[in-house]
């Protein structure tokens, strides 16, 4: 498991807002299987929870980004390191798709 920061610095109501929503997709996907809803319903579903994750993938990325590029002007980083975790970051996230 990866390490975590102690600020915490996506602990953001976006960032929650929409992993809350993704949570609520996937227990409603649970249901309408539970349910016997249609395929054709459940499988709208399972496309609008992709795109929730998706959205959630872009904020959290945005938001590395902008803080590696901060880190890295103010001199936290090294330009190396600054455009090392850029890159390992966008390769996380074209993965995704």
């Amino acid at each position: 498991m990866a390490k975590e920061k102690k600020d915490a610095p996506f602990n953001t109501p976006e960032v929650l807002a929409r992993i809350h929503k993704a949570t609520g997709q996937c227990q409603g996907i649970e249901r309408m299987v539970k349910a016997g809803r249609p395929v054709e319903s459940i499988l709208l579903q399972v496309s609008a929870t992709r795109s929730a994750l998706q959205r959630l993938g872009q904020a959290l990325l945005e938001q590395h980004i902008a803080q590696n590029v901060t880190d890295g002007v103010e001199g936290k980083l090294t330009t190396e390191a600054t455009l090392k975790n850029l890159a390992q970051a966008v390769d996380y996230f074209c993965r995704s798709k």
